[in-house]
């Protein structure tokens, strides 16, 4: 019976790990994002002036 018990307290658990590992992904792209966005605002800024 203790097993059975068990059970579903493991499996929301488990779920709530797999929640904080994709919460985790979330936060290190919009880490990256960040670090890369001045870099992408830089690129772009000069590819439009070379556009224009």
């Amino acid at each position: 019976m203790p097993q059975m018990r068990l059970k579903p307290h493991f499996q929301q658990r488990k779920g709530d790990f797999k929640e904080k590992k994709e919460g985790g992904l979330v936060v290190v792209c919009v880490v990256l994002f960040a670090r890369h966005a001045r870099f992408l605002e830089k690129t772009i800024s000069l590819l439009l002036i070379d556009l224009n």
